[in-house]
C-alpha cells in the first residue's frame, strides 16, 4: 500500500482508498470490519485497501458487507 501522500493527484484529489481518506463513521466501520477479518483464513490476505474498497461498495454498511 502506498503512503497517503502518494495517493493524491497533482490537485490534491484522492486517487486511492486509504484510511486517511475516510470520514469518522466510515473509519469506524473499517476498524470493525478489520477486527472481524483478523485471524479468519478466508479474509486473512486482505489489505486495508481491499477492505476499504469492499466496504465502499456496500456504502460502509458493515452488516451488509460482512
Amino acid at each position: 500500500m502506498c503512503p497517503a501522500e502518494q495517493c493524491k493527484d497533482e490537485e490534491g484529489n484522492w486517487t486511492k482508498f486509504v484510511v486517511e481518506r475516510l470520514e469518522e463513521e466510515e473509519r469506524k466501520a473499517f476498524e470493525e470490519c478489520k477486527l472481524l477479518c483478523k485471524g479468519d483464513k478466508r479474509t486473512d490476505f486482505l489489505t486495508d485497501n481491499h477492505i476499504i474498497r469492499f466496504l465502499a461498495g456496500f456504502k460502509f454498511d458493515l452488516n451488509g458487507a460482512f
